[in-house]
């Protein structure tokens, strides 16, 4: 993935500790070590409430709050350890705010951000929940250019399917680019978990007995935000007759997080030059003065040298 920011720049529209380019510090606010970030339905409920059951003081967009049982007064305790949380990947605007789910805002900045990725057919087959795309959509069209898609001809389906698929690759192309860790949520066991926990200069107590037990729990009882509407599993095939490009960058970021996809599957020409993703903060669509981040495809369809 190339970037046409600078990381300074980049990290200036992330919720992580305010600092200059050369790494500093610019202001010494308190901080929560660990944000993990990506799209919803991405295994947030499922790491959040693993590392809750381990002894970790672990938030999320909507869990364990402290405060009134009113969803509208619930507020982040003192002392928090990580937030696992697909909003709090970008930070606020003055036009964009992040959703917030009943939680009270809690401006506190995080140390460190750790990208958590899913299998993209899996994780957009959950995110496009039959088309009821409301959680997210204006937030994503606000932070990131996944609703300037051109929805011409297509029926409300496929058009909430074509904002789900953009809605992937640039969630989590922003965070892939901000963050310096990555963990598929398939490959979280006790040593992955304990590599993103010292990542954030965190520790576990379990043993590797423990944590690999309460994961073969969670999996067992299919812990996940039970919003989900249940449908026949996506394809490439249909991803890539609803919005190619966006399809062709979702299966790179597959490829770049070590999912395997058959050439069979893959959208452009094994032949050919692998197209390349690259992604701005910048003005989107261009007439407009707004930033936001966008990606798109090059050297698609060119021969290998």
């Amino acid at each position: 993935m190339v970037v046409h920011n600078s990381p300074c720049e980049v990290a200036q529209h992330a919720r992580t500790v305010r600092r200059d380019c050369d790494g500093k510090r610019l202001d010494n606010a308190s901080s929560i070590p660990l944000l993990v970030s990506t799209m919803g339905r991405s295994g947030t409920t499922f790491l959040q409430t693993l590392l809750h059951k381990l002894g970790l003081t672990a938030m999320h967009d909507n869990k364990y709050g402290t405060g009134t049982s009113l969803a509208t007064t619930r507020r982040w305790p003192p002392h928090v350890d990580a937030v696992v949380s697909w909003p709090q990947a970008f930070e606020d605007t003055t036009d964009c705010q992040i959703p917030l789910f009943g939680v009270q805002p809690d401006r506190r900045r995080f140390l460190h951000l750790a990208h958590l990725v899913r299998d993209p057919l899996v994780a957009i087959g959950s995110r496009f929940n039959l088309g009821s795309i409301e959680a997210f959509k204006n937030a994503s069209a606000c932070f990131t250019a996944a609703g300037s898609a051109n929805a011409t001809g297509k029926g409300r389906a496929e058009a909430a399917l074509q904002h789900t698929l953009r809605h992937y690759v640039l969630w989590n192309s922003f965070v892939e680019a901000t963050a310096r860790f990555h963990l598929p949520l398939e490959r979280i066991h006790a040593t992955t978990l304990r590599s993103l926990l010292a990542y954030g200069g965190l520790r576990l107590a379990a043993t590797d007995a423990e944590i690999g037990s309460n994961i073969s729990k969670l999996q067992a009882a299919s812990v996940n935000s039970a919003h989900t509407k249940k449908a026949a599993p996506l394809t490439w095939a249909r991803l890539g007759a609803v919005d190619r490009e966006f399809a062709t960058l979702a299966q790179l970021v597959a490829l770049r997080h070590g999912y395997r996809l058959e050439q069979t599957e893959l959208l452009w020409d094994p032949a050919q030059r692998t197209p390349q993703q690259h992604c701005a903060w910048k003005p989107f669509p261009s007439n407009t003065s707004k930033p936001r981040w966008h990606c798109w495809l090059r050297d698609a369809g060119r021969s290998r040298p």
